[in-house]
């Protein structure tokens, strides 16, 4: 089983990459490892804080298919920071991922996310 964990906001500077920073060193003090994927490619917030986090373009049509190796690679546990007011093309890019395939039916998807007074952050969930 494998787990995708991955931010999503209307904007910057909400806290979404520092929640995900507290969280990698969290759990690299407790055994895990995580796959760490920077899909922020404006600010780079995850790769500065952590230099081996690949980073990956999500407005690419290929960018789901490296989250899906990523994850059929075996790795069970990967954390995604996602680039802020990305509304409309993370929720196409989600939208071309196959989660209903066979390969997908045991990952678990779970959005950390960041809820403003700005309409656009209700809007982004």
């Amino acid at each position: 089983m494998s787990t995708v964990i991955f931010t999503a906001g209307a904007k910057g500077g909400t806290g979404k990459s520092t929640v995900v920073r507290f969280l990698i060193t969290y759990l690299r003090e407790h055994g895990y490892e995580p796959l760490l994927l920077d899909m922020d490619t404006e600010t780079k917030t995850l790769s500065r804080f952590f230099p081996e986090a690949e980073q990956i373009e999500i407005r690419k049509e290929s960018s789901n298919d490296i989250l899906i190796e990523k994850v059929l690679g075996g790795n069970s546990l990967i954390i995604a920071d996602l680039k802020a007011g990305t509304g409309r093309d993370t929720l196409q890019w989600w939208k071309d991922v196959p989660f209903d395939s066979n390969e997908l039916k045991d990952v678990t998807f779970i959005c950390l996310g960041s809820i403003t007074s700005s309409p656009d952050s209700i809007q982004t969930f």
